[in-house]
């Protein structure tokens, strides 16, 4: 008999950040040009253009041209087509000699009340000695009511032959309808040594078996569409 516990993803690390740019009002960027010379640019990238909220993080890298001898502090702020997040305002470090800065946000600032889907849009507020009009990325936020994804033992998982040589726990995660791809998640799976309550099955914790656990990740790549919805087996 095993216990399934399945563990979406966790935030493994947190980051402070927000932005917000302008123009000058007359057609040209802010700071795009100082006395006939092309100033440097800042740029940004987002590490994905769609996440399912509270379970996937995203990750904003900013970029900047040179010179990048001297550390450099910036501000993102953020808007947002639904209230995913209660802080729209971010403070972002360059360090000194470094030419990239990353705001991460994990799955934990995103709320879980909300359940309309939209753009959740990044912009870096005008710096002094450089061009920002660049420095701007959009996310598309998937919110849902009700489970994602769902994370099962097959049903010939639950039990197994004594001495049997192909003994394999089949754990399967399906994507709930409609959703567009697979997530990335990690699951956990613990055998806590627990006797059956049967009298047929004989199995005895320490003597035929003993605990265990494993922590596996289930990853986009791992998916399939199966009569369309995705779908992920891992066996152990």
């Amino acid at each position: 008999m095993a216990a399934l516990i399945a563990a979406v993803p966790a935030e493994v690390r947190t980051a402070s950040g927000a932005a917000g740019h302008g123009d000058s009002g007359n057609g040209w960027a802010v700071g795009e040009e100082t006395e006939g010379r092309q100033l440097p640019k800042i740029t940004m990238t987002a590490s994905r253009d769609t996440i399912f909220a509270r379970l996937e993080p995203v990750a904003l890298t900013l970029t900047r041209e040179m010179p990048v001898n001297s550390p450099l502090d910036v501000t993102l702020r953020f808007t947002q087509e639904e209230d995913w997040l209660s802080s729209t305002s971010y403070q972002v470090s360059f360090a000194a000699g470094s030419t990239t800065a990353e705001l991460f946000l994990g799955t934990s600032p995103f709320s879980s009340d909300v359940t309309e889907s939209g753009f959740l849009s990044a912009f870096l507020d005008s710096v002094d000695g450089y061009d920002t009009s660049e420095a701007t990325a959009s996310v598309y936020v998937i919110s849902r009511d009700g489970p994602v994804v769902t994370v099962s033992l097959t049903d010939s998982s639950y039990t197994f032959r004594e001495a049997s040589g192909d003994t394999a726990l089949i754990v399967t995660a399906q994507m709930a309808a409609g959703m567009p791809r697979g997530v990335d998640f990690r699951v956990s799976i613990q055998n806590q040594g627990r006797e059956s309550s049967r009298p047929d099955l004989t199995a005895v914790s320490g003597q035929d078996y003993s605990a265990f656990g494993r922590a596996q990740p289930f990853l986009q790549a791992d998916y399939a569409l199966e009569n369309g919805r995705w779908v992920a087996r891992k066996s152990f």
